[in-house]
């Protein structure tokens, strides 16, 4: 559910004995070429100093990582006739996450939604999409979308990726499943055979 990064920064100018100002837990931000790409937190800092210079590795995630880190913080833990999204909002609201969902997003009907103590933002977040067939995946910027599977999805990524699967697997069967077919997944599912 949380996108991370990795980097490195150096420089090489010998005499230079003032501390880096970036710490674990620090809030940051990941841009390439301008555009932000994650939006979250420095999880670890490694030094590494020679005669000539001196290098800092820096790692750490989105700020979605808090869903699957932390313990779910609720005054309720029963959610009556709830769709994904409110439970989802619920459970990153104390997280200061955001949730959308993609454009043209059928949601399926509310029902109830339960919680369990001891769960993971993520864990009950995963369980409840699990069962309406919908995904619930990081933006990379700190928040959350609910989205449509790979097999609808119609962005550029998931088109092509069909494609690829089409020409360069023999694909033999599709299983075309009503809802309700799999126990706890009340929306219909859909299995592709390939050799």
């Amino acid at each position: 559910l949380a996108g991370s990064f990795s980097l490195e920064a150096s420089d090489r100018w010998g005499g230079q004995d003032e501390p880096w100002p970036v710490a674990e837990e620090d809030a940051c931000r990941v841009e390439i070429d301008g555009v932000p790409v994650i939006d979250g937190f420095v999880d670890r800092r490694l030094p590494s100093l020679s005669g000539t210079d001196r290098a800092l590795s820096f790692s750490g995630k989105d700020k979605a990582a808090a869903l699957v880190e932390c313990s779910v913080v609720l005054d309720e833990w029963t959610f009556r006739k709830a769709t994904l999204l409110t439970l989802a909002r619920k459970l990153g609201e104390p997280f200061g996450i955001s949730v959308s969902t993609q454009a043209g997003l059928i949601q399926p009907a509310a029902r109830d939604l339960v919680v369990n103590p001891g769960d993971s933002p993520h864990e009950a977040l995963q369980r409840a999409a699990s069962a309406s067939g919908i995904l619930a995946v990081s933006d990379g910027r700190g928040g959350v979308v609910i989205k449509n599977t790979f097999l609808s999805n119609t962005d550029n990524a998931s088109v092509s990726l069909r494609k690829l699967l089409l020409e360069s697997c023999h694909l033999y069967a599709i299983l075309d499943c009503p809802g309700g077919t799999f126990q706890g997944a009340g929306v219909k599912t859909v299995v592709l055979f390939f050799e």
